[in-house]
């Protein structure tokens, strides 16, 4: 039964994936939703984007280690989270469409201060890989372990799945 609900969860996503790839025929319109979402849908996008496998994984675990005390934690990233979309973000909404309509904090910040060389997109994108490289690594991890919770098959099967999901 639980081999069938994971399937099922598999299927879902990649049912979703192709429906909204038809949808999508812009690197604008993937990576902003042709700027056409409201500030809820964003913003819980971006929350599920930023959190994923930390809360489902990490955040039990705390709490399940240190107790009730670690309530703290969601309180925190939630107040975090609306600070930033209430003084952050707007802000960063409005200046991305000023300077040449950018898609990513790359482009912002070189449209910005008008970099020709693209010293600043070399940056953000070292920075970004880095960062980008752990957190695929840690999202794979915890698919892993979700898996492997939920099947009969090893670790290491469910972690080369998991890669193999995420590639397609």
């Amino acid at each position: 039964m639980k081999l069938l609900v994971v399937i099922l969860y598999f299927i879902g996503i990649i049912v979703i994936g192709i429906h909204s790839s038809k949808k999508n025929k812009t690197s604008k319109g993937f990576a902003l939703g042709g700027r056409k979402l409201n500030a809820i849908t964003a913003a819980l996008g971006a929350g599920a984007a930023d959190m994923s496998g930390w809360v489902m994984m990490a955040l039990p675990g705390a709490v399940f280690l240190n107790g009730i005390s670690e309530i703290w934690l969601p309180i925190g990233l939630t107040i975090g989270a609306y600070l930033n979309w209430q003084f952050i973000a707007r802000r960063i909404r409005v200046k991305t469409q000023k300077y040449g309509d950018s898609v990513t904090i790359a482009s912002y910040l070189s449209n910005r201060f008008d970099d020709k060389s693209g010293f600043l997109r070399i940056i953000v994108a070292v920075i970004t890989a880095i960062f980008f490289i752990i957190y695929i690594a840690s999202a794979l991890v915890a698919l892993a372990f979700l898996i492997e919770t939920y099947t009969p098959y090893d670790y290491l099967h469910c972690l080369i799945f998991s890669g193999a999901f995420v590639f397609i």
